[in-house]
């Protein structure tokens, strides 16, 4: 990798979060990440920006983000089963429910979206790689969890608790 290629991509992470550089900066950052091949560095740089939103990735992280990128380019591409879209399964569909009425007596309606959970074959290919740590497989709140939220807000709403 050429030293302006190396130059232009540690701009471009810091242009991505409006922050000034200065001469140290590049040239730690050129330091940590000289032996970086252009593709892989271009990709790196660019995961790590996905990853870290709100402030600059150090040249470590920069690095951990090309690890990635290689640990995933060479993990066998996903192929869905079928029976899912893309690894999730619907467990119940999308409905409207009525959550009141307006002064007029119009019902006021309320979209709940449906809720799906991980496709077996989407974990099975997850496992491939490397063991992951125990995640919450459905996206949705569990309704219980939901209809004690809704019983909080209206006590709060009539007075019955004080708010924290």
């Amino acid at each position: 990798m050429t030293a302006r290629d190396l130059h232009g991509w540690i701009v471009y992470l810091f242009a991505a979060y409006n922050q000034r550089l200065d001469d140290t900066v590049i040239d730690a950052y050129a330091e940590e990440l000289r032996d970086v091949p252009p593709a892989e560095l271009e990709a790196g740089v660019k995961r790590a920006i996905r990853e870290s939103p709100h402030y600059v990735p150090s040249a470590g992280q920069v690095l951990e983000a090309v690890k990635a990128g290689r640990e995933a380019a060479a993990s066998p591409p996903y192929v869905p089963c079928g029976q899912c879209a893309d690894g999730w399964l619907e467990v119940e569909p999308a409905r409207n429910v009525i959550v009141g009425h307006n002064r007029a007596g119009h019902a006021v309606v309320s979209r709940i979206a449906p809720t799906v959970k991980r496709c077996e074959c989407w974990l099975a290919w997850k496992r491939q790689g490397q063991p992951t740590p125990a995640i919450n497989e459905s996206k949705s709140i569990p309704r219980t969890a939901t209809s004690e939220k809704v019983a909080q807000f209206k006590r709060r709403m009539v007075g019955q608790e004080r708010t924290r």
